[in-house]
């Protein structure tokens, strides 16, 4: 946890308006970086697998980071992973502001270099593989 939470406090700024994080493993199973990111969103997902936990293919958090709202969404990986990642993006971002950025945190390289994020350009992707 502690060399992940490191790396994630300084990509977690108050400019990120939020967070995907692609898992082939059920929340409730804690994929990493479970704890780090319950850190982040104040506990949500530790109260949502004790208490609330459906087993869904996508999962919408919301919490505040640094005075503002931020999303975690946790989307299960399938073969159509940007397909997934642009219907999440249409609906949960606001058209009124200009710019979004987004952290993505991947469970592997070779997933990260199938994402195709040329097709945004309203969005400041920054990546972050999991070590």
């Amino acid at each position: 946890m502690c060399n992940d939470i490191s790396k994630l406090t300084k990509l977690i700024s108050p400019e990120v308006t939020g967070i995907i994080w692609p898992t082939n493993i059920c929340l409730k199973d804690f994929p990493k970086p479970f704890l780090d990111l319950d850190y982040f969103m104040d506990g949500i997902l530790t109260k949502y697998v004790n208490n609330d936990y459906i087993d869904k293919n996508n999962n919408i958090f919301y919490a505040s980071s640094y005075n503002s709202k931020i999303f975690l969404a946790n989307i299960k990986i399938t073969t159509n992973l940007n397909e997934v990642i642009k219907n999440l993006l249409l609906s949960l971002l606001s058209k009124k502001q200009l710019k979004h950025n987004i952290l993505i945190i991947w469970p592997d390289s070779e997933l990260k270099s199938q994402f195709e994020n040329s097709q945004y350009s309203n969005i400041e992707f920054t990546h972050y593989i999991i070590s």
